[in-house]
């Protein structure tokens, strides 16, 4: 019998140690795939289930207030505006959601706050529900009632109505389809068009020629905050005058004195229920024109609440932050409009 040449032997065996090497890679690699596969679906899993928790929160707040729709008027002085029970913590299976009120609110401060900080003792923490309609609606506002804040010249309240008007043309038929990029819940038009509306931020403000960071965001000392601090994009267009705070009542068309009485009887606990102010808490108005205007500038029922959801795995530490809208109407509140951040 011939053995094989001895350099022969050794191609063989280097042959075969190449071909193990490639299938031992190849196997490698798909076992690679397969737990990066893995790992993704577990978390595209994690988030869809978290994603689920923070609507569910949604839901939870838009339950509360729909046993309140028939009520004709709203705000803090009434004890179930500032019931905790809506914002409570939700848990489930997939994870804990927490639910705060207003848009945007920070979760997680960036920053322990210094105990020995006397400014962060005197930093208020806002109870209860948040509304938009306690703001000026900037994609409804006239430019009157955008000269009521320090900065907004009548040549800028001109200009931010002219480009407002000019984004409508522009969108056309697609500004009633779109909502902020959000998903909705609900195909009705009258909670959707809350939403789609020219200014999709008050940030969008800074695209009308003469706006600036400066008059839109830097403190003033007379509105105790920033101008943006009163303006919205979403809400029904009308100013709840059970909520609005000075600046933005003096936005609606009030006058300085006329604000003050309105926060003064709040204050001391009235609850406005419908719109007869003038004459019993206001003096009359002579100009009618101005009292009509007035009148459809205003209202005593908030409709578009807004939250900040995070919603956070109890076991893989994921988290997701969610933006979301409720709407309430004269028959149900639904939760319409939500987007991630």
């Amino acid at each position: 019998m011939t053995l094989p040449p001895r350099n022969q032997r050794g191609s063989v065996l280097i042959v075969s140690m190449v071909v193990l090497v490639l299938i031992s890679a190849m196997a490698a690699r798909v076992v690679y795939q397969t737990r990066l596969e893995l790992k993704i679906q577990q978390q595209v899993n994690a988030l869809t289930g978290l994603r689920a928790v923070a609507r569910g929160a949604a839901h939870q707040v838009a339950g509360f207030l729909s046993t309140h729709v028939e009520e004709t008027s709203n705000g803090p002085t009434l004890p179930w505006w500032i019931e905790q029970a809506p914002l409570a913590p939700l848990t489930l299976p997939a994870g804990e959601a927490m639910i705060v009120a207003g848009i945007p609110v920070p979760l997680i401060p960036e920053e322990a706050p210094d105990p020995d900080d006397p400014a962060d003792e005197e930093e208020e923490v806002a109870i209860g529900l948040v509304d938009a309609e306690a703001l000026l609606n900037i994609n409804t506002a006239s430019p009157e009632q955008l000269m009521a804040f320090p900065g907004f010249s009548n040549v800028l309240a001109e200009a931010i109505v002219s480009y407002r008007e000019a984004l409508i043309e522009s969108l056309g038929d697609q500004a009633a389809l779109q909502s902020e990029a959000d998903a909705s819940e609900s195909g009705d038009a009258p909670a959707l068009s809350y939403v789609a509306a020219p200014f999709r931020s008050v940030h969008d403000l800074l695209q009308v020629e003469g706006m600036t960071k400066a008059i839109l965001y830097e403190p003033i000392t007379e509105l105790d905050g920033a101008v943006a601090d009163f303006l919205t994009c979403c809400s029904n267009g009308r100013v709840n005058i059970n909520t609005a705070p000075h600046p933005a009542l003096m936005g609606a068309g009030f006058s300085e004195e006329e604000a003050n009485v309105l926060v003064s009887e709040r204050n001391g606990g009235t609850h406005f229920k419908d719109l007869s102010i003038f004459g019993t808490v206001l003096p009359t108005i002579v100009d009618e024109e101005r009292r009509q205007r007035l009148e459809r500038a205003i209202t005593v029922r908030s409709s578009t609440f807004p939250l900040t959801i995070e919603a956070t795995s109890t076991t893989s530490g994921h988290s997701v932050v969610l933006v979301a809208r409720i709407f309430l109407d004269e028959a149900s509140a639904r939760f319409v409009s939500w987007r991630e951040i």
